[in-house]
C-alpha cells in the first residue's frame, strides 16, 4: 500500500535527469482530472499573487522562500504526483530541485507556469 513520503535532506538527487518532469498545461489539466490519487498541487508564488491573481484548483500555497522550512508539512503519498507551479517555469523548477533533494519521487513542473495555464484558457480559482 502507498505510504506517505518521509522527506529527508539528501534522500534524492535533484540533478538526476528524471528528478522531475515538465508538463504542459493542457496535459497537466487532462491528467489531473483522471488521477487517482489526486495530484498534490503546490503554488510556490507569494501569497499576494495567490490571492489577487488566482490559483489552480486545490492548490496549496507554499512560497518558494519557505518551502524547505515547511517540507515536513507536505503530506504526500509515495504514489502521488506533485505539480509545482509559479508565474514562470524557473521558480517551480527551483522548488522541484528542493523537493527532489528531500526524496519526493513524482514531481512535475508546470511548463510555462501560470502564464501558460492562463494563455490556454484553463480554469483559475480565486479571482
Amino acid at each position: 500500500l502507498p505510504q506517505e513520503v518521509h522527506p529527508r535532506a539528501g534522500a534524492g538527487d535533484p540533478e538526476a535527469p528524471d528528478a522531475w518532469r515538465v508538463v504542459d498545461p493542457r496535459s497537466a489539466r487532462s491528467l489531473m482530472q483522471t488521477a487517482t490519487p489526486p495530484w498534490y498541487v503546490v503554488d510556490v508564488r507569494d501569497s499576494r499573487a495567490y490571492a489577487t491573481r488566482g490559483h489552480l484548483a486545490e492548490a496549496a500555497l507554499v512560497p518558494l522562500e519557505v518551502l524547505e522550512a515547511n517540507v515536513g508539512d507536505l503530506h504526500v503519498r509515495t504514489d502521488q504526483i506533485v505539480l509545482l507551479y509559479a508565474d514562470d517555469e524557473a521558480r517551480a523548477t527551483a522548488a522541484a530541485r528542493i523537493l527532489a533533494g528531500y526524496g519526493f519521487p513524482n514531481l512535475r513542473v508546470l511548463g510555462g507556469g501560470m502564464a501558460a495555464w492562463e494563455r490556454e484558457g484553463l480554469p483559475v480559482e480565486g479571482r
